[in-house]
């Protein structure tokens, strides 16, 4: 997904910046009056006292990249990322010696709308237009000693309330401002910038009969690129100079922060008071890739559904809403022999197994459909005759041809990924692999493997060329088979030059077998003067050990799809 217009939302937080959110207001009021006491006599106060700024809120644009409707809100307390201090909070404070002392005590005022730090010493040891830092809470330091020149990311956080930003502080909230001495008793009052950016995630799951029985059990976001950030340091400790954020990584280098949850709902619709989950992050221009980890209640399967953002411009002290829709990718469940003009399953569609064979509520569908229409094509099939043969049944025009597979296997980059999920027939299934679209093939041709500039997606269909120099090989002719027998496990980067294929299995004697496992999708091709009498050219993959383009059995009922 790429995001086309991020969000600024001015934010010069003045009494209190993105700290902490109640979640309602009677929370609120009894926090004031729980947090209210007499403010200790010894030591120097400082002070904020301005009332809270308002977080303007906007739906950047959906996971397609699509704009959406712009709706601004206010965070306020139980709704969002409304300013408050806590009773955790400290600050810093720069003495005329140059020296940091830290706050020993805070008094809450109106439910944290405002507060006041007691610094050790006497007025007269600090300047007026002296430096306050605030560097996050005293809960977590991820084992360090907190320190005005550190803040901390955690690489791993939880989340067990919704919609709460009321520990932003353990999560690496920071920033700075000036105190001025602004009474003759010596009381300080100062000005908070943030300087940390914050992401507010909005899941929800637009299919209305799987959203009740899913929960989000996590997020982790990943981040690829970083335009000033070395992002191996994206997560843990950082240096902070009052300003900026650098690049530290203690106390191990991490390029993403995982999040788990209290298996919060989803909704077809953003339900921000049921899922939103909040993190700060350094503000930087980012590529992230972010996996949202869900789980079926009814059928106990968990896995994952991926969304990447790209050029994603995160500045200092703004709030960025991240919409996504977490509807697993929707297989149809029409399957086809090759050269069928209608699926194996028209007129049975009630008798359709969705369920692997042998697992709990598999069944077990007609083995062969009377209807003429939904064979397989049995003509063309001599040895030395019909070469180059493309079934002309409607279904199959979108389909790769052979050579187009050959090059989809050998310079796809295929990854297995064994956790992002799908449906068939309203079933969850997991597994499949990330292939580079053909598009992304022709540049990583061009630009890695020195093909010309003239190479097109149009000469995909004429033949495969295993190098630039070599001859063109028309598969539809030579009959040769494409194999790879090991690929690697995991996600590609950058995403949006893949497209995902689920593992969807065949069916094999009214069983549904294979899927979650192995995947076969037809091409339009029957196999070739060489190959065997009742066959036809497809694409297959086995988890991580196996990707090809060979003949299979033509009445075998298959998928069949475009390829992007």
């Amino acid at each position: 997904m790429n995001i086309k217009r991020l969000v600024r939302i001015s934010m010069l937080l003045l009494a209190t910046a993105i700290l902490a959110a109640c979640s309602s207001e009677s929370i609120v009021e009894s926090n004031e009056k729980k947090n209210e006491k007499e403010t200790p006599q010894a030591g120097v106060i400082f002070t904020t006292d301005v009332p809270k700024t308002e977080a303007k809120r906007e739906t950047l644009s959906d996971e397609d990249g699509n704009a959406q409707t712009r709706t601004s809100i206010t965070h306020t307390p139980g709704q969002g990322a409304d300013a408050s201090w806590t009773s955790d909070d400290f600050i810093w404070v720069k003495n005329k010696n140059g020296e940091w002392k830290q706050s020993t005590s805070i008094t809450l005022h109106h439910g944290g709308r405002r507060a006041d730090f007691t610094l050790p010493g006497n007025a007269s040891d600090y300047g007026d237009g002296c430096e306050v830092r605030y560097t996050g809470t005293s809960i977590t330091y991820n084992g360090f000693t907190p320190t005005p020149n550190d803040i901390s990311f955690p690489k791993v956080q939880g989340r067990t309330t919704a919609n709460n930003f009321s520990k932003a502080g353990e999560w690496g909230d920071c920033g700075s401002g000036t105190a001025y001495n602004t009474s003759s008793t010596g009381k300080f009052k100062f000005i908070l910038e943030h300087k940390a950016a914050y992401l507010c995630f909005l899941p929800r799951c637009e299919d209305a009969t799987l959203a009740p029985n899913i929960r989000l059990k996590g997020i982790k976001i990943t981040a690829n690129k970083g335009t000033n950030t070395n992002t191996l340091f994206f997560a843990n400790r950082h240096s902070f100079d009052g300003e900026a954020i650098n690049d530290m990584g203690h106390p191990i280098i991490s390029s993403d922060i995982t999040v788990s949850l209290s298996d919060f709902p989803l909704y077809t619709s953003a339900n921000q008071q049921a899922n939103a989950i909040y993190l700060v992050v350094a503000p930087d221009t980012y590529d992230f890739t972010i996996d949202y980890i869900i789980k079926n209640t009814v059928t106990n399967i968990e896995g994952t559904i991926t969304k990447s953002i790209t050029n994603a411009t995160l500045a200092k002290g703004m709030i960025y809403d991240i919409t996504a829709n977490l509807t697993p990718i929707v297989l149809g469940t029409k399957y086809y022999a090759w050269g069928a003009t209608k699926d194996r399953w028209h007129g049975y569609e009630s008798s359709q197994p969705f369920i692997n064979k042998g697992e709990p509520g598999a069944t077990k569908g007609i083995e062969d459909n009377p209807d003429p229409a939904t064979r397989s094509d049995e003509s063309h099939q001599l040895f030395d005759a019909y070469v180059n043969y493309q079934t002309p049944a409607a279904p199959f025009k979108v389909a790769p041809n052979i050579n187009e597979a050959v090059w989809y296997c050998l310079k796809g980059d295929p990854h297995w990924d064994g956790d992002q999920l799908w449906t068939l027939g309203g079933h969850m299934h997991k597994g499949g692999v990330w292939i580079r679209k053909k598009k992304a093939i022709v540049v990583y041709l061009k630009n890695k493997e020195g093909y010309p500039s003239t190479f097109t997606e149009a000469d995909m269909k004429l033949g495969y060329k295993a190098t630039a120099s070599s001859p063109l090989e028309d598969y539809r002719i030579t009959g040769g088979l494409a194999r790879v027998f090991s690929y690697p496990e995991g996600r590609p980067y950058p995403l949006d030059d893949y497209f995902f294929l689920p593992a969807s299995g065949v069916y094999i004697g009214g069983w549904l077998l294979g899927a979650d496992t192995y995947g076969y999708y037809w091409t339009d091709n029957t196999a070739t003067n060489h190959q065997t009498l009742t066959h036809a050219s497809a694409f297959q993959f086995f988890k991580q050990t196996l990707i090809s383009v060979e003949e299979s059995p033509r009445t075998s009922p298959c998928r069949v799809q475009a390829f992007e």
